[in-house]
């Protein structure tokens, strides 16, 4: 239970710095970053929906 916990707070976290990054990021790697945020997302619902 414990363990699960952690793993949905590092994504969580993951997605915050990810969403930082994209902000910051040129236009050059909006693409990369956009697309490294969306496989996060993904990967947090995941988590989630194995958690619940």
């Amino acid at each position: 239970m414990f363990k699960k916990i952690v793993i949905v707070l590092l994504s969580f976290l993951f997605i915050i710095s990810g969403s930082l990054k994209l902000t910051n990021a040129k236009k050059q790697n909006d693409y990369l970053y956009k697309a490294l945020l969306t496989a996060l997302n993904n990967n947090s619902q995941i988590i989630i929906k194995i958690n619940n």
